[in-house]
């Protein structure tokens, strides 16, 4: 899929997703025809990394998108969406 040019006006998701492996991220916005990816995240867990509940490592995923992305994301609302149930 091609990537966006970042746009004012439409609202930005956060997708985030962790494995045992690792963790990945896509920022979208949401345009009127659905939703265009900005911008994608991964980084591989370290050994002590790996150790993390499935939790923290959602979580973790979540930091790391937010810590990359927060010249878009910061004092706007947008929307994070998860598969990880204690955290939705």
């Amino acid at each position: 899929m091609v990537l966006r040019l970042p746009n004012n006006r439409f609202t930005f998701k956060v997708q985030t997703d962790a494995s045992d492996e690792g963790i990945g991220a896509v920022l979208l916005q949401i345009y009127p025809e659905g939703d265009r990816p900005i911008a994608y995240l991964s980084k591989k867990f370290t050994q002590a990394q790996r150790k993390w509940s499935p939790m923290e490592q959602e979580c973790y995923a979540f930091i790391c998108s937010l810590d990359k992305w927060h010249n878009y994301l910061s004092g706007i609302k947008f929307t994070w969406e998860t598969d990880h149930k204690a955290l939705t």
